[in-house]
């Protein structure tokens, strides 16, 4: 199913200004156009920008997050990233602040996100 880019700054919580950013740097670039013109987003897109939201989250910096989600980083280096939110108390009191067991759940997703990619 596509959706045009106000549905998906909808869903998102984002402005279609972002989307449009998102796609200037190559980001985030919807799979296909309307005959119009108009960026056509599908599931791929949507997965793609939940994990940049993930990472935006995290403090990543979008150079950052496009290296992460372009298969410049291995499976070692995200496990190593998961490990830095435990085992550093500096990200750990950080997240750990904002909710209880933050820190863990980081972890986890960053290891699923890893498992994924092998």
């Amino acid at each position: 199913m596509e959706h045009s880019v106000g549905q998906v700054a909808g869903f998102a919580g984002v402005t279609v200004r972002t989307l449009h950013h998102y796609d200037a740097i190559g980001l985030l670039s919807p799979s296909g156009r309307s005959h119009a013109g108009h960026r056509r987003y599908d599931d791929a897109d949507l997965d793609r920008l939940q994990q940049i939201l993930f990472h935006r989250e995290l403090g990543f910096p979008l150079d950052g997050i496009a290296a992460l989600l372009d298969d410049n980083c291995t499976p070692e280096i995200h496990r190593g990233l998961g490990e830095m939110y435990v085992a550093e108390p500096q990200f750990k009191a950080f997240y750990e602040s904002m909710r209880p067991g933050l820190a863990e759940h980081l972890h986890d997703a960053i290891n699923a996100n890893a498992d994924r990619r092998e």
